[in-house]
């Protein structure tokens, strides 16, 4: 018993607590998917890249200009501060509680900003009724820009945030979009709350299963867990951004 104690507290929890983190992290730029596709109904294959600094075309133009700029080579980028934090006796890198604080930030400001002011009212709506809303005179195509804007932000912001913790490359995009969309189907296509709970959800079933079975066979398991989801409620867990 003492020895699964053990086991819990310093190999099982310190992953939790990681997974937690990059979680986070992961949900800026799953928020900025499905904020996208919930306004405008476009899937934005470019967003990964604007992870990395509308279409896949875009995706590729930006994939090649940094490759042409910044060359081929993974570099390494150092966390702006250093140090460690213990929580009973699991250390935790204090940059990664900056990440963790920072994303928390993001993410209430973007659920303020969406179900608690005017402007969120709108935003809302549009996505409902578009031609309602523009009956008022409310510039749609304003809303549809801002939003897009906002939502690149966001993954912007996630890649600022995780570079000391992954490294910058080329392609560094694609994994973080192919985890995205899965959190977006998993917390359901528009959902700003799923989108958060879903990016938990998954962040901790890598993260676990990782400990046991090889990355590979655990980002695969991610995606058995979504096939779940689907099955069980095709629209995923929450409804989407503008729904009751």
């Amino acid at each position: 018993m003492e020895d699964l104690l053990g086991y819990l507290h310093v190999v099982v929890l310190p992953q939790v607590i990681d997974a937690l983190i990059i979680g986070v992290a992961l949900a800026l730029v799953a928020l900025g998917l499905t904020m996208i596709f919930g306004l405008l109904d476009v899937i934005n294959l470019a967003h990964g890249d604007l992870f990395m600094l509308l279409t896949f075309g875009v995706s590729l133009v930006l994939r090649d200009v940094a490759q042409v700029v910044w060359g081929t080579e993974t570099h390494a980028v150092a966390p702006p501060f250093t140090g460690i934090v213990s929580f009973a006796e699991v250390f935790v890198p204090t940059y990664r509680l900056f990440v963790f604080g920072m994303a928390l930030i993001a993410i209430f400001a973007t659920w303020w900003l969406v179900y608690r002011t005017r402007l969120g009212a709108v935003l809302r709506a549009t996505a409902v009724d578009p031609s309602m809303v523009a009956s008022f005179g409310i510039p749609i195509r304003w809303v549809y820009g801002l939003t897009f804007i906002y939502g690149c932000g966001l993954a912007g912001l996630a890649g600022v945030l995780l570079s000391p913790i992954y490294a910058v490359f080329p392609t560094m995009g694609h994994d973080f979009l192919v985890m995205a969309f899965a959190v977006v189907i998993v917390g359901g296509m528009g959902s700003i709350i799923g989108a958060v709970v879903a990016a938990l959800l998954l962040a901790q079933v890598q993260g676990l299963a990782s400990l046991w079975i090889p990355p590979v066979w655990a980002e695969t398991l991610v995606y058995g867990v979504m096939l779940l989801v689907l099955v069980a409620r095709p629209g995923g867990l929450f409804n989407r951004l503008g729904e009751a």
